[in-house]
């Protein structure tokens, strides 16, 4: 959604807008001052047009924000700032309808005279007035090249896909889980919070794509070793989340207790909220002490794999929202 946002550059945009106006070429006859005003005329419009289509790229490959899922909007919110992202918005309009503005009164002018001298001069004002336009919007501008930098980090996921989410702390497998749980190789992106990346996979039920999601400094640690901006963080994927499949190392050579890894479950759940949950001890192929989990695995040995595989696809087409976010896919897919 947020991959084809523009970056802005002034410079690159008033030199595109000036070099590209300075080959214009008007078929125009008579008095050669009048040749030379159309051809000026040409030059003030042409650059106009230019610089308003490189910005108006720029507002139209945003989406507008009140249609947005709550998950991207969460998620612009974190990373940009919704309220100060239309701001920066809207001074690029702002500086749109300021250059067609300024477009007008200088052609207005250029009309009124034959005057070569006062031709040229008047082409170089609207030249001086379209940067000096650009320049006053340069903090908005830099402020949309970060939000540009940042957004393409989002999932490519809105709150109506259906999601399964895993959830557990470091070293207990969940990766090799969702490799198992998906047909194609799972996707690394990039993330805005941590310094890992999120781990998306996917798989198909009943013609519906289903996203298996794993985030790594999120969902691997109590609330109260996150910061503010993680906390904001997991409170967006709560919008994501359909089901909840949480994995706990019961090894012997775990690096945490069986007492931390379930208050972690408890602390996950309440920051999700109630839905299906799927506990699954990993690394059983291992000496290991007996945990109270729904499915027991070897994510290292596919042990029980197609056993968690088919619980979970028992779990998602007994789901509610399962066949309503299916439906609302098929609706938007039909026009």
């Amino acid at each position: 959604m947020f991959k084809k946002i523009p970056y802005i550059s002034i410079d690159e945009i008033i030199n595109k807008a000036f070099s590209r106006s300075a080959k214009t070429v008007v078929k125009s006859h008579g008095p050669k001052n009048l040749v030379l005003r159309d051809k000026e005329m040409e030059k003030v419009e042409r650059s106009a047009q230019i610089i308003a289509s490189s910005l108006q790229k720029v507002i139209d490959r945003y989406p507008e924000m009140s249609e947005l899922d709550d998950f991207n909007w969460n998620m612009i919110d974190i990373l940009a700032g919704v309220r100060n992202t239309r701001k920066n918005l809207d001074a690029l309009r702002w500086a749109i309808t300021s250059i067609f503005r300024t477009d007008r009164k200088i052609l207005k002018r250029m009309e009124g005279t034959r005057d070569k001298d006062s031709i040229i001069q008047y082409r170089k004002e609207a030249y001086g007035k379209y940067n000096s336009i650009l320049r006053t919007i340069s903090k908005n501008i830099d402020e949309l090249n970060e939000a540009q930098i940042r957004l393409k980090e989002i999932p490519p996921i809105s709150t109506n896909d259906y999601t399964v989410v895993i959830a557990g702390y470091p070293n207990v497998g969940k990766s090799s889980i969702l490799a198992h749980l998906t047909t194609s190789k799972p996707m690394i992106a990039s993330y805005p919070f941590t310094t890992r990346g999120i781990n998306i996979g996917t798989f198909k039920l009943k013609y519906q794509r289903i996203y298996v999601i794993d985030t790594p400094g999120l969902l691997d640690r109590p609330t109260s070793k996150r910061n503010e901006i993680e906390h904001k963080a997991t409170t967006a994927i709560k919008y994501l989340a359909s089901v909840l499949i949480f994995v706990i190392d019961g090894s012997k050579t775990r690096n945490y207790t069986l007492d931390e890894q379930y208050a972690l479950l408890e602390d996950v759940k309440a920051q999700l909220g109630d839905m299906p949950l799927i506990i699954v001890q990993n690394k059983i192929d291992v000496d290991s002490d007996d945990v109270n989990a729904d499915v027991k695995i070897s994510s290292l040995e596919s042990l029980g794999t197609q056993e968690l595989k088919a619980k979970l696809t028992r779990m998602i087409l007994d789901d509610k929202a399962f066949e309503e976010k299916r439906k609302l896919i098929i609706k938007k897919e039909d026009g």
